[in-house]
C-alpha cells in the first residue's frame, strides 16, 4: 500500500513538474516542433547533427519558421533571406550578448566581470574601433595579408628542401598537415609573430585538442575533472599567449600591428594580463578554428573536382601570380582570380554549418516575407546558414556543387551574388571583422599548393566532410595526397 501511495505521489511530481516547465506557445509565434524528450526537446539532435534537425523541420513546418525546444529554450529558427535581414536589423531587441557572454567566459575562460565588459561594457567598443581599424581598413589589413603571403612563400621553400631530400621525390601527407604547414603556420606568424610557435612549437596541435575533444564541453561548462583534456590544452595556449602579452608589453616588432594594438590597449584599460593573453586566445581561435576546417574541405573539394585545377592554374598564370612579389599579391587575391573565388564560396555555401544566435532581450514582432511573427522575450533566434544555401529559391539547384555559381555570367558563370546569400561571415552589428582576411588567406593557401606541386589523393575511398564544423573536419577519417613538384 504504502509503495502505491509513493509511486502516485512521485508520478503526480513529475506530472507537475513537466505542466510547469513546458513550454507554451502564443498565437504568433513560429510553430513548434513536437519533441519526445521534456525540457530538453530537441538539445540532444541539435548537438549530434543539427543540419538534418532544421533540415528535417523546415520539412515540417513547410518552409515556414519553426521554434525548437532546446534544454528549457525555445529557439525560433528562420531560413529566408528577408528572414535574416531583418532579424539583423532589429539589435536592440535581438541581440548576440548572451552567447558573447557565454564564449567568453566558457570556451575562453574569462572571468565573469571582464567578460561582461568584452561583449556589453567598457571593452566592447575598445575592440570594435580596433577591429575596425586593422582588419576592415585595406591599407592595414594588407600590412597582415603580405606577411602571410610572404609567409607561405617560406613555407613552400621549406617544404622543397624537404622534397628534394626525399628519395622519391614526393611525399605523402594527411591533408590536416599539409594545413598546418601551408596555412596555419604562416597565419600565426603573421598575426601572433614568430614568438608564439618558438615558445610552443606544438600550440596548433593544443588547439586541435581543444576543438576535437572539448569544444561542446568548454562551451556548456562541464566542470574540469570530466573533461581534464581540452581544460589542460587551453592552459597551455594562455601560458604561451601570456608570453606574447608580456613581450608586446615590453617591445615593438613582436607581432602583426592588429594584434599589437589590441594587446596595448587592453592593458591600457587596466585589464591584468591573464585576461588579455586570453582575449587573444579568442582571436587565435577565431582565426584558425575557422579557416582550418575551411581550407580543409576546400582542398578535398578540388581533388574531388581536379579538372578545374589546370583551370585556376591558367587564372594565376594571366594574374601573374608565379612572377608577384608577396607585396604585391593583394592585387590578385581575391580581384584577379574569380573563377577561384567562386569555387571558394560554393565551398562555403556547401558546407557552412555556421548558425548565428540572438537572444531575445524583449517581446519583439517581426515583419518579414509579408508574415508578422512574434518573439517572446527569453527565447532565442536560430539563422542557420545552411538552411539559407539550400533553398531552391535562392540557389537553384541547391544540392548540386557548381564551381561557377558565384562566377560572372560574362565569363561563363551562373552569375549569383554571394554577397547577399551566403551568410558564413553572419551578418549585421555582427559581421565577422576577419572576413576580409580570411578570403585571402585561403586562397592564397590554394594558390601555392597547385601551381608549385602536384597532387594525387591516395586514400580510398574518400570524402568531404559534410560539414566545415572544425569537430567533424578533426574527426573525420585521415585523407592522404601525395605531393610532387611540379616541372
Amino acid at each position: 500500500m504504502a509503495g502505491a501511495v509513493l509511486i502516485t505521489a512521485m508520478a503526480v511530481v513529475l506530472l507537475l513538474f513537466w505542466y510547469f516547465t513546458t513550454s507554451t506557445y502564443s498565437d504568433g509565434e513560429p510553430r513548434p516542433i513536437p519533441h519526445r524528450v521534456p525540457i530538453l526537446g530537441h538539445a540532444m539532435s541539435f548537438a549530434r547533427d543539427r543540419r538534418t534537425l532544421v533540415a528535417q523541420s523546415i520539412v515540417q513546418s513547410k518552409n515556414e519558421p519553426f521554434t525548437l525546444l532546446i534544454a528549457g529554450t525555445k529557439h525560433y529558427v528562420f531560413n529566408k533571406s528577408a528572414e535574416f535581414t531583418e532579424v539583423f536589423k532589429n539589435s536592440k531587441t535581438l541581440d548576440s550578448v548572451g552567447f558573447l557572454r557565454l564564449v567568453m567566459r566558457n570556451l575562453f575562460g574569462i572571468n565573469a566581470t571582464d567578460a561582461e565588459a568584452f561583449v556589453a561594457g567598457s571593452v566592447k567598443p575598445i575592440l570594435h574601433d580596433v577591429n575596425s581599424m586593422y582588419l576592415l581598413r585595406n591599407e592595414n589589413n594588407a600590412v597582415t595579408a603580405v606577411a602571410y603571403f610572404d609567409e607561405v612563400r617560406q613555407a613552400v621553400e621549406r617544404f622543397d628542401k624537404t622534397l628534394a631530400q626525399s628519395d622519391t621525390k614526393r611525399i605523402t601527407k594527411d591533408v590536416l598537415l599539409i594545413i598546418a604547414h601551408f596555412q596555419s603556420e604562416p597565419t600565426t606568424n603573421a598575426y601572433f609573430g614568430k614568438l608564439v610557435l618558438d615558445v610552443d612549437p606544438k600550440i596548433l596541435d593544443a588547439l586541435n585538442v581543444v576543438n576535437k575533444y572539448g569544444f561542446w564541453s568548454l562551451l556548456f561548462g562541464v566542470p574540469r575533472f570530466l573533461a581534464p583534456k581540452p581544460y589542460r590544452a587551453r592552459d597551455r595556449i594562455v601560458h604561451a599567449l601570456r608570453i606574447l602579452v608580456d613581450a608586446i608589453n615590453a617591445r615593438d616588432g613582436v607581432a602583426s600591428p592588429y594584434i599589437e594594438s589590441r594587446v596595448r590597449q587592453l592593458l591600457a584599460h587596466g585589464l591584468c594580463r591573464d585576461t588579455v593573453a586570453k582575449d587573444v586566445l579568442s582571436v587565435f581561435s577565431g582565426v584558425h578554428s575557422n579557416s582550418m576546417p575551411t581550407a580543409y574541405c576546400t582542398l578535398v573539394e578540388l581533388m574531388e573536382h581536379s579538372e578545374l585545377i589546370p583551370v585556376f592554374r591558367s587564372e594565376l598564370q594571366e594574374a601573374g601570380y608565379m612572377v608577384t612579389l608577396p607585396e604585391d599579391q593583394v592585387s590578385i587575391f581575391p580581384d584577379k582570380v574569380p573563377r577561384m573565388r567562386s569555387f571558394l564560396h560554393e565551398v562555403l555555401r556547401t558546407h557552412n554549418n555556421g548558425t548565428a544566435f540572438r537572444e531575445v532581450l524583449k517581446d519583439t514582432t517581426l515583419l518579414a516575407a509579408g508574415r508578422t511573427w512574434q518573439l517572446k522575450k527569453g527565447a532565442v533566434v536560430d539563422l542557420p546558414n545552411s538552411l539559407l544555401c539550400a533553398t531552391e529559391t535562392i540557389h537553384p539547384e541547391p544540392n548540386k556543387f557548381v564551381a561557377n555559381r558565384f562566377l560572372d555570367k560574362s565569363l561563363g558563370g551562373w552569375g549569383e551574388n554571394f554577397t547577399k546569400t551566403v551568410k558564413p561571415f553572419g551578418g549585421g552589428v555582427s559581421f565577422c571583422p576577419g572576413r576580409v582576411f580570411a578570403e585571402k588567406q585561403i586562397l592564397a593557401f590554394l594558390a601555392a599548393l597547385i601551381e608549385h606541386y602536384d597532387l594525387e589523393v591516395v586514400t580510398t575511398p574518400y570524402k568531404t566532410p559534410r560539414n566545415s564544423d572544425v569537430d567533424e573536419v578533426l574527426w573525420s577519417p585521415a585523407i592522404e595526397i601525395e605531393i610532387r613538384k611540379r616541372t
